[in-house]
């Protein structure tokens, strides 16, 4: 039997390099990422769009993708933070059928990773809005998504990990979106999520064929309603 790797974002000093249950590899991701954020992107519908009336939840198609007037959902991710520079990554994988006590293969300050492009960023002109709303957030050791067979089987290799940098939304800068191993998503499960009480919308252009490709035409911030009192 093949047991999955586990992937911990951490600084150096809580991975563990000796044996170690699943127990304390949750404890060792508690000391990792800690904020982040949500992000979804839309193509604009008919007409204008006043960013005040638009709703802290980003609940702007209700359970759709789509609403009535053309408003599309083109994105909706959860990002922990994830810091390059600051967190170190520790693999681990268990070796008997019991699937414990888990042994540490590899760990390594993430900024020596290898790194890729991808694309949250609109691949098309258009007129877009954007909402973002940060994050309290607990993680749990990560995993490959949908590992193939011939993935899992195989020795872990640190040239397979790389992290992946995207530009988000109307964002000028690219940002690190997550990590893969052997060109598969890993994924770190959500254990807490808390959203702060505010959100960031804006509103933005691509033309593939202006001098400046994106345009930032509004950007607000917006809060809950007040709760009526009794």
């Amino acid at each position: 039997m093949t047991h999955p790797l586990y992937f911990v974002l951490a600084p150096a000093d809580a991975l563990p390099s000796e044996a170690i249950t699943m127990a304390g590899l949750q404890a060792a991701q508690a000391r990792g990422p800690a904020g982040g954020f949500s992000l979804r992107i839309f193509s604009a519908g008919r007409g204008s769009t006043d960013l005040t009336h638009l709703p802290v939840d980003g609940r702007l198609t209700g359970e759709e993708r789509r609403s009535g007037d053309g408003t599309q959902l083109l994105c909706d991710a959860v990002l922990p933070l994830i810091e390059p520079q600051l967190h170190w990554l520790g693999i681990y994988r268990a070796d008997g059928e019991a699937g414990e006590p888990l042994h540490c293969l590899d760990r390594f300050a993430l900024s020596e990773a290898g790194n890729e492009t991808c694309w949250f960023y609109p691949t098309h002109d258009g007129t877009f809005l954007s909402w973002e709303r940060g994050l309290r957030l607990c993680l749990s050791p990560g995993t490959v998504v949908d590992c193939p067979d011939a993935l899992a089987s195989s020795p872990y290799d640190r040239g397979r990990i790389s992290v992946l940098w995207s530009l988000l939304g109307d964002d000028a800068s690219l940002t690190c979106v997550g990590l893969t191993y052997g060109g598969q998503r890993i994924d770190w499960p959500l254990r807490s999520l808390t959203p702060e009480p505010m959100a960031n919308w804006s509103r933005f252009c691509v033309d593939s064929t202006a001098d400046v490709s994106l345009v930032v035409e509004e950007c607000l911030t917006v809060f809950p309603e007040p709760t009526p009192e009794p």
